[in-house]
């Protein structure tokens, strides 16, 4: 009756013509990031795809599902949707500077595992990893790259002198591979040879 509705309780009193209204069906979709607003789209209307993709610490956004399929912008809408955003995590290496250790990569988050055999170099002792002038936190949580590099103590090696009774020496008792030594020959008692430093007793005695 006009644009009025129609109150069925009305008597009839007269002829009436009566006219079907209609309203486009609506539906709700919702999207599970925060600040990405619900949609009201009209029956076999399409969804507007957010414009920009959400973000995510450590992570990369990898579309929007529904359920577990990746969704088509380009569908009608027939029903309420609930799109959820794919996240992909983001990988990262930790590298080591001594050749042979091998690179580690890690997840977002993860903690690393420490190589299982320290590295080796002659004349000094491994003393662990280091990430910048720190000894690097092996239960830390990776959020970057990382480059480590290794920390070394040189080795103190010991010289022993097995010396015939009357004999001396003020050579030094130990040594490094940073050091060069220079051995000083032996004082020896009056009539004597010095005969030299051997690293075993299979020598000669110098002719006289």
């Amino acid at each position: 009756n006009g644009e009025a509705k129609y109150d069925w309780e009305t008597p009839v009193t007269a002829n009436l013509t009566l006219t079907a209204k209609w309203t486009d069906k609506t539906y709700t979709v919702t999207f599970d990031v925060e600040g990405i607003e619900a949609q009201e789209v009209k029956h076999k209307d399409k969804v507007t795809k957010p414009a920009e993709d959400p973000t995510k610490e450590g992570f990369v956004f990898a579309g929007w599902l529904n359920g577990e399929t990746a969704y088509d912008f380009e569908l009608p809408v027939t029903f309420d949707l609930a799109l959820t955003a794919k996240w992909d995590v983001v990988k990262y290496s930790i590298t080591f500077d001594v050749e042979g250790v091998k690179a580690i990569e890690v997840e977002y988050g993860k903690v690393a595992t420490k190589p299982e055999t320290d590295p080796t170099k002659d004349g000094y002792t491994f003393k662990g990893w280091m990430n910048g002038d720190a000894a690097y936190d092996w239960t830390k949580e990776v959020k970057a790259d990382v480059k480590l590099t290794a920390s070394w103590e040189v080795t103190k090696y010991t010289i022993t002198y097995e010396l015939p009774d009357g004999v001396k020496t003020d050579n030094p008792a130990t040594y490094t591979i940073e050091e060069e030594v220079a051995l000083k020959d032996a004082t020896v008692p009056e009539g004597k040879y010095f005969g030299g430093w051997f690293t075993d007793k299979d020598y000669k005695t110098p002719a006289t």
